[in-house]
């Protein structure tokens, strides 16, 4: 199933709170009704994680709303839109992690459909943790390498020495370095010296995940 856009989760997470207040209701509140914690909620409402499309039927339940209004895919609460997809390929794959071999990045693996009209021109699988809790081990990131990336975007990068290894990481340009965050804080950031001596594959522009 489709994941968010940068656009969507942004549209979700404050049609989510406006609801939620809407009903005068807390978050803990909503929470235990959706059988979910706290934390969770609270993320859904920061933009911090994505939730399931289960989760947002059931948010949307909740609400006696569509879907496609919680995602900002329509302004009129219970009208629901027809997407027109298109399939793109999917390549095995980067490392979330600091280390390990890049596995075959040539080898297409699967085909996923996204929006006709949204930005992406190809999905890469991960591996590791270092990207969690919002990319897990196994998702796919969809990639534009025509999508200009800027601090704090996330990229897809391929770094060759000592070996070819591909990484989904925060870019954080400084005026010396450029560092490459994981959002897992057990992991240390990359330092990369300037000039770069990287192929920097694209920016991340949705996230894809099977359920």
């Amino acid at each position: 199933m489709y994941n968010l856009s940068g656009d969507e989760m942004s549209i979700f997470a404050q049609r989510l709170r406006d609801l939620r207040l809407q009903k005068g209701l807390k978050q803990s509140e909503i929470a235990e009704k959706l059988n979910i914690s706290f934390k969770t909620l609270s993320a859904y409402e920061t933009g911090r994680a994505q939730p399931s499309m289960d989760m947002l039927e059931r948010i949307a339940a909740f609400f006696n709303v569509s879907v496609d209004y919680l995602l900002g895919l329509s302004d009129l609460p219970k009208e629901s839109v027809k997407l027109d997809l298109r399939y793109i390929p999917v390549y095995n794959g980067v490392c979330a992690g600091n280390a390990g071999v890049y596995p075959e990045g040539s080898v297409v693996i699967d085909h996923i459909p996204i929006p006709e009209h949204s930005k992406g021109k190809f999905g890469v699988r991960v591996y590791g943790d270092s990207m969690e809790p919002e990319i897990h081990d196994g998702d796919y990131v969809v990639v534009d390498p025509e999508v200009q990336y800027n601090n704090g975007d996330k990229i897809v990068v391929v770094l060759e020495d000592p070996f070819p290894c591909a990484f989904v990481k925060v870019y954080k340009p400084q005026d010396h370095v450029v560092l490459l965050y994981s959002t897992n804080p057990k992991y240390e950031p990359i330092v990369l010296n300037r000039p770069l001596n990287v192929r920097i594959v694209g920016k991340v522009v949705a996230l894809f995940r099977k359920y």
